[in-house]
C-alpha cells in the first residue's frame, strides 16, 4: 500500500493592501499530515530571493523542508516576482512588510485566502497572533527585517545573505543618507550586482 504523503500543498492567492495599492500575492500553503485544529503546529513564512519566485527550487524547498519537520509553511512570491502583483520596491517596510503582514493575518486566523481557505491549525500565542518565524536568503532575508519592523507578531527571523539597506549595500556612503554613514569616503559602486538586479528584476 502507498504511504501517506507527509504534507499537502495548496496554491492560494491573497489580495493585500500595500503602499496604497491592492496587490495579489501568489502563495503555497504546506500543511503537515496530522496537523489540524486539535493538533496545531507553529508556522514558517518565507519568500524568494531577488528574481525568484515561490517555486524557484530554493523557496519551495523551504516549504517542503519545514512541512516535513511538522511546521505549517506559507511560501510566497514577493511583490513583483513570479505571479504576485504590484511593483518591486526593494523590501520597503510600508509596502513589502505590510503585504507580509497580511499573510500573518491569515496564519493568525483573522482572514481567509481569496478563495475562502482558512488556516485554523496554526499555534496561536494570542488572538490573531500566530507562532511564526521567517526564513529566506537575499531579498527573502531583507523582507524579514521589513516585516518585523511593521509587525510585532513575528517570533523569529533567519535572514540569510541579506542586507538592511540595498541602496547602501550597492553604493556605500553614496546614498545621500546623512545619518548612519560612518565615513565621508565614498565606497565602491557594485556595477555587476546593480546590472544583475536590473536585468532580472
Amino acid at each position: 500500500h502507498a504511504e501517506a504523503a507527509p504534507y499537502t500543498v495548496t496554491p492560494l492567492k491573497f489580495t493585500v493592501q500595500a503602499g496604497g495599492r491592492s496587490c495579489v500575492v501568489d502563495a503555497d500553503l504546506y500543511r503537515p499530515a496530522g496537523v489540524d485544529a486539535d493538533s496545531p503546529a507553529p508556522a514558517v513564512l518565507a519568500t524568494n530571493g531577488f528574481g525568484g519566485s515561490k517555486s524557484d527550487g530554493s523557496t519551495d524547498a523551504i516549504g517542503k523542508a519545514v512541512a516535513a519537520r511538522g511546521y505549517v509553511g506559507l511560501v510566497y512570491s514577493g511583490l513583483g516576482f513570479g505571479r504576485s502583483g504590484c511593483l518591486i520596491t526593494l523590501d520597503d517596510p510600508a509596502i513589502d512588510g505590510k503585504a507580509a503582514s497580511g499573510l500573518l493575518d491569515f496564519l493568525g486566523g483573522t482572514r481567509a485566502a481569496d478563495d475562502g481557505t482558512r488556516a485554523d491549525y496554526v499555534v496561536q500565542d494570542g488572538e490573531g497572533d500566530p507562532r511564526v518565524g521567517m526564513i529566506g536568503g537575499s531579498y527573502g532575508g531583507a523582507i524579514q527585517l521589513a516585516t518585523a519592523a511593521t509587525d510585532r507578531r513575528v517570533d523569529a527571523l533567519v535572514p540569510l545573505i541579506t542586507w538592511n539597506d540595498l541602496a547602501y549595500a550597492l553604493a556605500p556612503n553614496n546614498t545621500g543618507a546623512r545619518t548612519g554613514v560612518t565615513s565621508d569616503t565614498p565606497g565602491v559602486f557594485k556595477w555587476q550586482w546593480t546590472n544583475g538586479f536590473y536585468l532580472i528584476g
